[in-house]
């Protein structure tokens, strides 16, 4: 027997019929819009497996499916496993469900030594004995038993081979696609942008206002005087955007860990499978309390420009290539690196391995590196952290993780990557500087912070 139990319903909503369960948005590859019961009805006639990996294929957005028909069952989520899809089986029934808070499951003592080192649990595993997720790209298929397929990688096996000015021309092109498209799902609804002091979310701003999209809203959160805060508010000025600073302070955390909406936060957020994020949680929960922005706003974060960008190889000094040892290894010492050494090293260890092993020699060793950072890190504990705006029933959208804007960067050269200084270059040259949006201010020596960096990653246990 097969029970369905998908209740997560801040934000986006579960649309269903005929045993077709869908949430989320996506655009197609003619940039047909689908939401609601338009994306219901693009997953509602599927055929076979063919057929369906043929459709995820040309997804592009956040979604997550289960279709049921008979006994066969198809789970599938996005390249980032936005919403996520639980599943437990026993020997009288399988239960999917979107809240692993329901489920009666021990807990798996053997996983939570990794979740003290990474902030996650890897793989399809969570922190529950015998229940498992559907992984970031994947489509799940049970017919008496269980098949997967990734129909998404971020690894490759070469590069795009283009000159600088090809590559640079093309980028513009894909981030002005992007654009369009961003701007066509919002659908004139308020965009609510987390407004930093680096280049992701004032790339969202620039490309908002040379749109000339009007309904925007900035905010930024932390101590009083941060020098964040201040880039943020020159740049809502510059561009002529509403603009809030929630301050962070004894007053607005008081008591938060006996509070009864805090703990359904964490609960929603973590969901047995990663580190809740709080940074913002804070300050959604006061725009929100204190009517600052419209009931049906949409948050567009900058998550994860800076990783397309090449950030990761520069801050973890990525090498081009490795032996498969030796990149086990390299993840290994680098993400595994919340606590000290572990007595399931060896463990961890095969599990990378085994993960290095899906890919043949033909693949270049960095972007292997890459693709699990991405499908792990990413995707369960960095852009997880967005659905804190779904718990305060706002929508959201992540521009950088459009299709086209990652499919144009994981081919990218490697030594484009390198220092992040082609990202940087794009965004300051066309985007940036024509709007006035590069301070002298904050101009740092690259070296300074790199080194910082470093020093960071090596004392944080």
């Amino acid at each position: 027997m097969i029970k369905i139990l998908l209740e997560n319903n801040q934000g986006f909503k579960w649309y269903t019929k005929n045993n077709v369960f869908v949430k989320g948005y996506i655009f197609d590859d003619q940039n047909n819009y689908y939401a609601g019961e338009s994306l219901l009805d693009y997953f509602l006639n599927i055929t076979d497996v063919k057929h369906l990996m043929n459709k995820l294929k040309k997804t592009n957005g956040l979604f997550s499916l289960v279709i049921h028909k008979k006994e066969i069952l198809f789970l599938a989520v996005d390249r980032l496993r936005m919403f996520p899809i639980f599943y437990q089986e026993d020997k009288k029934e399988i239960i999917i469900t979107d809240n692993t808070n329901k489920l009666k499951a021990n807990i798996n003592h053997r996983v939570i030594d990794e979740f003290k080192a990474t902030g996650y649990v890897t793989g399809k595993n969570t922190l529950l004995n015998n229940v498992f997720q559907v992984q970031a790209g994947e489509l799940l298929i049970f017919d008496k038993f269980w098949k997967n397929h990734f129909y998404y990688n971020y690894s490759i096996e070469d590069d795009n081979q283009l000159s600088y000015n090809n590559n640079y021309n093309k980028a513009i092109t894909v981030f002005e696609e992007t654009g369009k498209r961003l701007i066509k799902s919002l659908n004139n609804k308020t965009a609510i942008i987390p407004l930093s002091g680096g280049y992701d979310s004032r790339f969202i701003a620039s490309v908002l206002k040379q749109n000339n999209y009007e309904n925007v809203v900035c905010f930024t959160y932390g101590r009083k005087g941060n020098k964040e805060s201040e880039i943020s508010e020159k740049v809502a000025k510059t561009l002529d955007f509403k603009w809030h600073f929630i301050e962070y302070n004894n007053e607005l955390i008081d008591g938060f860990p006996e509070n009864v909406i805090f703990k359904d936060y964490y609960q929603f957020s973590a969901n047995n499978t990663s580190m809740f994020f709080m940074q913002e949680y804070f300050a959604v929960k006061y725009l929100k309390e204190n009517k600052l922005i419209p009931d049906d706003s949409v948050f567009v974060p900058g998550h994860s420009g800076d990783f397309l960008g090449g950030s990761q190889i520069t801050k973890y000094r990525i090498k081009k290539s490795y032996k498969k040892k030796k990149l086990t290894n390299k993840i290994y010492g680098d993400k595994y690196i919340f606590n000290k050494k572990s007595p399931n090293e060896l463990i961890y260890k095969e599990q990378i391995e085994q993960f290095i092993t899906e890919f043949d020699a033909t693949y270049l060793s960095y972007s292997i590196y890459e693709d699990w950072d991405m499908k792990e890190k990413l995707a369960k504990l960095i852009v997880n952290s967005s659905n804190v705006y779904n718990f305060f029933g706002y929508e959201h959208r992540l521009p950088f993780w459009d299709i086209h804007i990652t499919d144009f960067f994981k081919i990218l050269p490697f030594e484009l990557k390198q220092g992040k200084a082609f990202y940087d270059q794009v965004l300051q040259n066309y985007y940036l500087h024509p709007l006035d949006l590069v301070f002298a201010s904050e101009k740092h020596k690259k070296t300074e912070v790199n080194w910082i960096s470093y020093l960071k990653k090596k004392i944080r246990k």
